[in-house]
């Protein structure tokens, strides 16, 4: 997680210089996958990308899914109500830090 850190600081600098007015980063919590037995025993947990930048805009909110290295694998613009439909889909996350612009 340590090594990811500046990668995930220099790509939040990135969006405020860009335009973005509030950049936040969040550490998405595992999910259980799959259990076995009676009291569920055994649990397979995980996620495949654990860290989510938001870059929030004027008009939209620009997300970006991380890996365990910090590098952004995907990005998408997400506008109007959507926005909160892919907040409550994401499940429970952990603000890591926020950048504000001025």
């Amino acid at each position: 997680m340590r090594s990811a850190i500046p990668r995930l600081k220099e790509l939040a600098r990135e969006e405020i210089e860009k335009g973005a007015t509030l950049v936040a980063v969040y550490r998405v919590d595992k999910k259980t996958l799959m259990t076995r037995g009676k009291l569920p025993d055994l649990r397979i947990s995980g996620t495949a990308l654990p860290y989510l930048v938001c870059a929030v805009r004027k008009e939209e909110l620009r997300v970006y899914l991380c890996d365990e290295a910090g590098r952004a694998v995907s990005g998408d613009n997400v506008r109007g109500e959507k926005v909160f439909d892919f907040m409550r889909g994401i499940g429970s996350c952990r603000l890591l830090f926020s950048l504000r612009k001025g």
